[in-house]
């Protein structure tokens, strides 16, 4: 009877021995599979941002929109965050197939809860399937890590790409994503003039249109596009030199431009600068 009781034992811990191998093997199987996904994914994260960031910043700052309308010069002028995203969404896996849905940063949004099948590509026409959920939101420019609530807008959008491997939906694991990027993307009025002078041709400022000298007394000596250094008094009625930003059909001239200080920074705002122009 002992020697019973002994032998089952011996199994026992035999049996308890090899399953805590098997669980050791098993775990180890799974973590080399999640470090391979996660390479995997974050390598689809980077490709779907890289797409994202080569959009233009907004449909306001499209060529054609600068084109009839000029550079931004405001935030007044942007789409609103609650406009965000698009009725058939952006083609992620292959997004030159619906570039009309897919024209600015924030068409890419999706509404909460919803992700879209973007598969990691393997040679011999293989894939990993994994799904994707992008967000799209103004931020504090005084914050970059701060949303701003609905209605408030500003020149610097934050993109946040979550991506979630299909076997980990299956298993119930990492619902919300297991690999993050995000990024920042600012407005660039280099960029938009660059963009506008590929799409029209159009001449940009500093190019090949100089800034002009009107008859209110502008100087023509060389240096900077305005002089900053230009002196202002504390006077609010006393006139001070404005370099005038116009825009007309694409095409930005400067001019120099004498108003009341008290108006002065109304003209800043519409992008004029303080001081006289200059070559």
């Amino acid at each position: 009877m002992q020697q019973t009781i002994l032998a089952m034992l011996a199994l026992m811990i035999v049996g308890s021995f090899t399953l805590n191998q098997h669980q050791g093997v098993a775990r180890t199987y799974n973590e080399l599979v999640d470090d391979e996904l996660e390479i995997a994914a974050s390598g689809v994260a980077t490709h779907i941002m890289e797409l994202i960031s080569n959009r233009a910043f907004d449909q306001r700052t499209l060529p054609a929109e600068t084109n009839t309308k000029g550079l931004v010069v405001g935030t007044a002028e942007l789409t609103s965050s609650s406009a965000f995203g698009t009725a058939t969404g952006c083609d992620l896996d292959e997004p030159y197939k619906d570039t009309v849905a897919c024209v600015d940063v924030d068409d890419a949004h999706m509404a909460d809860g919803t992700w879209q099948d973007v598969p990691f590509h393997l040679k011999d026409g293989k894939e990993l399937p994994f799904d994707v959920h992008v967000d799209v939101f103004y931020v504090d420019p005084s914050n970059l890590d701060q949303p701003l609530t609905a209605g408030q807008r500003s020149l610097h959008k934050k993109v946040v790409i979550n991506v979630r491997a299909k076997r980990h939906v299956q298993q119930n694991r990492y619902s919300n994503g297991f690999v993050r990027l995000e990024r920042i993307i600012s407005y660039d009025t280099k960029r938009a003039e660059n963009r506008l002078k590929e799409a029209f041709g159009t001449p940009v400022s500093g190019v090949v249109d100089p800034p002009v000298v009107d008859e209110t007394g502008g100087d023509n000596n060389g240096g900077d596009v305005y002089d900053t250094e230009e002196q202002v008094e504390n006077d609010p009625d006393t006139p001070v030199w404005l370099c005038h930003r116009s825009v007309k059909r694409g095409k930005i001239t400067w001019s120099t431009k004498s108003v009341k200080q008290k108006f002065s920074a109304k003209h800043v705002g519409h992008g004029d600068k303080m001081g006289k122009c200059t070559v």
